[in-house]
């Protein structure tokens, strides 16, 4: 058996995560994958076809949720970023004003 756990450090979660299905966007999981085969010295050719199998499904299991929380955190942080920088250009533009008024 792969047993994976995860936990997520997400000081809150993003405001695009869809309400409708939260379980999908739990911060913290828990995984068992089975190989459905035993490790003898007369199946190894089988047992090692199980556990790539296995390797194969965690992989796309786990890959799949952290992408969407990727996919929701990087949309909010370029929202936070465009507004970041709006302020940064915002204050530049003041500053070249006063500059201006000075001279």
């Amino acid at each position: 058996m792969i047993k994976i756990e995860y936990e997520l450090s997400v000081p809150t979660p993003p405001p695009n995560i869809d309400a409708a299905s939260p379980n999908t966007m739990s911060t913290s999981k828990s995984h068992q994958f089975l190989v459905s085969a035993t490790n003898d010295k007369d199946n190894r050719e089988e047992y090692y076809a199980a556990l790539r199998s296995a390797l194969a499904d965690a992989r796309r299991t786990v890959g799949d949720e952290l992408t969407r929380w990727k996919e929701a955190v990087g949309k909010d942080e370029e929202r936070l970023n465009g507004v970041r920088q709006g302020v940064k250009e915002k204050e530049e533009e003041e500053e070249e004003e006063e500059e201006e008024e000075e001279s």
